[in-house]
């Protein structure tokens, strides 16, 4: 939608404060839509926040931008959906757009109660993890991360999906022990195959 900003005036919303320490646990999906200047028009640009419906929704949805961070960083763009799928379950719980799961060390967050394993036992416990505006903004910060921190190196310099798997386990993403078994189980399966038209 195209509208002239002579004739619609913009009205803006602050969602966030920084520097503030404050946390909140807020849904982005009654914001207004992000909208883009291009010099005297603007262009909606909707942003989907979570949750989805359906499995099926969630990696059609996910998969393009999967796809193209793959691209960049070489990463398997089955393991980015699998991540994903692991994080949010399937894109059904998802809040403030954190599809990733990265703890927020200082960024926008939102907080939330997750799932860590902990001397071998699995305890809830309410922590705070980045926010983003849209799926997308998730999808390009993971590939930053993963970029920015060393312990991923080994991660990003191995060649096959196996490789990429095992050394994504090793690397501490994730306090469960399981957690590349649950990605190659995901990576592997029928589900994501099925959805994503994968052989």
């Amino acid at each position: 939608m195209v509208r002239h900003l002579m004739a619609y005036p913009l009205v803006f919303s602050v969602g966030l404060l920084t520097g503030t320490g404050l946390m909140m646990d807020v849904s982005y999906k009654d914001h207004a839509p992000i909208l883009e200047s291009h010099s005297a028009y603007e262009i909606e640009q909707p942003a989907h926040s979570g949750p989805f419906k359906t499995k099926k929704e969630f990696v059609s949805t996910l998969k393009p931008l999967a796809e193209k961070l793959s691209d960049e960083i070489g990463v398997d763009e089955r393991i980015i959906i699998a991540q994903s799928a692991i994080e949010t379950g399937w894109g059904s719980k998802v809040k403030g757009n954190s599809f990733f799961g990265i703890k927020s060390h200082g960024k926008p967050s939102i907080s939330f109660i997750t799932h860590e394993v902990i001397n071998g036992k699995t305890i809830k416990i309410w922590d705070s993890f980045r926010s983003y505006g849209s799926l997308q903004e998730s999808v390009e910060d993971y590939g930053k991360f993963l970029q920015n921190n060393p312990r991923y190196r080994y991660f990003l310099a191995a060649k096959t999906v196996d490789e990429q798997i095992k050394a994504l386990g090793k690397s501490g993403y994730a306090t469960d022990p399981n957690y590349a078994k649950k990605i190659k189980g995901i990576v592997n399966g029928p589900t994501l195959k099925r959805l994503g038209g994968y052989t």
